[in-house]
């Protein structure tokens, strides 16, 4: 009995010890049993099993169904599947799966168990689960992270090789051991080809320091291309050099557009500098960062002085009236960003104090983006611009000849004066007499002699309220203000006493007068102005032919008391064209007219220069076509007293030639009047035997032989043969 006691004894203490040992193994033991019918139990159950399903080993072992709840629902039927398959072919179960404690969350699970086939057709699984979780972390964790390192290493693969751009590695023996797509194409090399660029190599790796340069290089499509090589050495942990990394970017079309960028720039600078204008630029808080040369010659400011410089100082603006500074432009530009000129009457005070008139234009300077970066301001000197408007605005308002005011400003003074406060108002109109016989006579500008000193006398006879005009060549208008008929009788009296103190080439200035006066505002003006111009046209005409004979009469003696050899040559032209006449039995009306046709047959040479009537040399092309004016300026200066006026015909004609080889108009034969041609053979014969300043006189029988041999082509035949039978004894 003893012994048996003993027996048990030992027995209890194996399964408490074995229960023990169970329940203390990390995880869980169990013993699964699946039935033939396939249903499963739980024979044992550690305490462990709480830790890995979450409950009681007790509610596993009566109710299978609270650990298979536990399972993730995914892994619940490859726990299954595995579990049968091993139920039916024996061996090792080995499961990982996820379990959904109640108390920790998903956890991963690790089961393994061996299968005993049992003699009622059951299997019964002998296991032990572990929680696996960290392991499982860890494990992912590796995964994801050698996913990761593959993706990074195909990204990498493919930015190298597919980089716009050369690289590769170059080992000391100069080997290639690696390059990528674009290198390999562009430079022509394999991998293991000697490197293109040894040079740049051999100074990384003597220098062991980083080797940037641009290198000419020849691609494969034949061009030589730039390239920018950058050459990084590599080292080991030791320090030592074991390769080089290459990089090489193809900069060919960045160069060619840093040249095109480099040669507009230049224009551009070259332009700027050269430009007439002054041009200074600003940033975006009104500093000068550019200007001109120009503009530092008319601020007086050199560029490194102005660099820096806010606007307002470099480019100060006063008003010309006003004299205060005016507001910058720039600053309202930038403020806008609107274009902008500046205002006129604006001085710029340069640097020095000297005040120059300046026109100017501003614009801003916009960023890529559209915003406002500075201001460019483009100006000029406006003096002689300035100068020429004034002169313009003046001109436009006064006679360029006499500087009285023309027309125009008569006009609107007129309408300005037209008021109450100013009537009387008297208007004069005053024209001066025998200015086309003096142009005629002397030339244009003994005409514009005559209009300046009529204007001169007009101005000193009148007040300095009066408006005087001339409103055309030869018609001077003056508006008389508060000044009644008998006021402006008094100063017709006085012009025409001032005018009395000058002549012209000898010729007395007169002039006809003419006045209207206003008393009521009601009046037309151009009524006043008709009125006034209609007596001064009356005037004019009772006294025109008195006046334009005394002109001839003047102009004649004039020419004789200056040529005094013209004077005896004219004479003796008359005396031998009264003999012919006489001879040819004209009768003695027309006889007395050819001789006063003798006398002034050259009075048209007034109008010509004192050096061509001395002249003792032969006369130019332009000299002769000078001189064979005269007879035209002769019948212009006749032709205008009545009763000359046939005299004007004999001596426009007086050089026509018989066979129409004349002048001024080729008459011929008989279509030259009877005078004319007489006063030719007359002339020329008196001509050919006086002494002139360019030969001796000329015997009468070699005259006589010169008109005889001329007569049917110069001369009228019929008069050189009565002028023969005169002459010859």
């Amino acid at each position: 009995m003893p012994r048996q006691k003993n027996t048990c004894e030992t027995s209890l203490i194996s399964v408490t010890q074995l229960s023990d040992f169970m329940n203390y193994v990390p995880g869980a033991m169990y013993q699964y049993r699946v039935t033939p019918s396939g249903n499963g139990v739980f024979d044992f159950a550690s305490e462990g099993i709480s830790d890995i399903f979450g409950c009681k080993a007790e509610e596993a072992m009566m109710d299978q169904q609270v650990v298979l709840d536990a399972i993730h629902p995914d892994d619940l039927d490859d726990v299954f599947s595995v579990t049968f398959q091993v139920a039916k072919e024996g061996g090792l179960w080995d499961a990982r799966f996820r379990v959904n404690h109640p108390e920790y969350g998903l956890i991963w699970v690790q089961g393994y168990s061996r299968a005993e086939s049992l003699e009622d057709g059951s299997v019964r699984f002998h296991g032990h689960f572990r929680d696996v979780s960290e392991e499982e972390s860890i494990k992912q964790t590796a995964i994801h992270y050698q996913e990761q390192t593959a993706r990074n290493n195909r990204l990498l693969e493919s930015i190298f090789d597919h980089m716009p751009a050369g690289l590769w590695l170059v080992k000391p023996d100069g080997s290639i051991p690696m390059s990528n797509r674009w290198f390999q194409e562009n430079y022509q090399v394999d991998r293991m080809q000697q490197s293109v660029c040894q040079e740049g190599d051999r100074d990384a790796f003597e220098s062991e320091e980083t080797i940037v340069r641009e290198e000419e290089i020849t691609f494969s499509d034949g061009e030589v291309h730039t390239v920018r090589s950058v050459k990084v050495p590599l080292k080991d942990d030791a320090d030592r050099i074991t390769g080089l990394l290459g990089i090489g970017m193809d900069i060919t079309d960045y160069k060619q557009i840093e040249e095109a960028l480099h040669l507009e720039k230049e224009m551009f600078r070259t332009t700027l500098m050269s430009l007439g204008d002054g041009v200074i630029a600003t940033d975006n808080k009104g500093r000068v960062t550019l200007m001109n040369r120009m503009a530092e010659k008319l601020t007086g400011f050199r560029m490194d002085e102005a660099t820096g410089e806010f606007f307002d100082k470099v480019f100060y603006i006063i008003n010309e009236h006003t004299r205060e500074k005016c507001d910058s432009l720039v600053y309202k530009i930038l403020k806008t960003g609107e274009n902008s000129e500046m205002e006129k009457d604006k001085l710029l005070k340069n640097k020095y104090g000297k005040e120059i008139p300046v026109e100017d234009s501003a614009a801003p300077i916009r960023s890529i983006d559209g915003g406002v970066k500075g201001a460019v301001i483009v100006f000029r000197d406006h003096t002689v611009e300035k100068e020429r408007i004034r002169q313009i605005e003046y001109l436009s308002f006064h006679d360029q000849l006499t500087d009285l005011y023309n027309r125009r400003f008569l006009e609107e003074e007129l309408n300005r004066l037209n008021t109450e406060r100013n009537f009387p108002l008297s208007v004069l109109i005053l024209d001066v007499n025998g200015l086309k016989l003096l142009n005629d006579a002397f030339g244009h500008a003994k005409g514009d002699e005559l209009l300046r000193k009529v204007a001169k006398t007009i101005r000193q006879q009148c007040r300095a309220d009066d408006i005087i005009a001339r409103v055309g060549g030869d018609e001077f208008t003056i508006v008389l203000p508060k000044t009644d008929p008998q006021e402006v009788e008094i100063i017709v009296e006085r012009i025409s006493e001032g005018l009395k103190q000058f002549n012209v080439g000898g010729l007395p200035i007169t002039a006809s007068f003419g006045f209207e006066t206003k008393f009521r505002e009601e009046e037309p003006t151009e009524h006043i102005l008709r009125k006034a111009e209609e007596k001064m046209y009356r005037q004019k005409i009772a006294d025109k032919q008195k006046i334009a004979y005394q002109a001839v009469e003047t102009i004649m003696q004039t020419f004789f008391d200056s040529f005094p050899n013209e004077e005896e040559h004219a004479e003796r032209v008359g005396l031998y064209a009264e003999m012919i006449g006489t001879e040819m039995g004209v009768d003695r009306l027309r006889i007395q007219e050819l001789k006063t046709a003798g006398l002034v047959h050259d009075i048209g040479k007034v109008a010509l220069p004192l050096e061509m009537m001395v002249k003792a040399d032969r006369l130019s092309e332009d000299e002769r076509e000078e001189i064979e004016r005269h007879p035209e300026v002769g019948y212009n200066i006749l032709n205008a007293v009545n009763q000359y006026g046939n005299l004007s015909e004999i001596v426009l004609a007086h050089h026509e030639k018989w066979d129409g080889s004349g002048y001024p108009k080729g008459l011929k034969k008989q279509e030259i009047p009877l005078e004319a041609r007489i006063i030719a053979v007359a002339e020329a014969y008196e001509t050919m035997t006086t002494k002139q300043a360019y030969r001796e006189a000329m015997p009468e029988e070699d005259a006589l032989a010169v008109l005889q041999k001329e007569s049917g082509r110069q001369f009228d035949p019929e008069v050189v043969a009565h002028f023969l039978s005169i002459r010859e004894p």
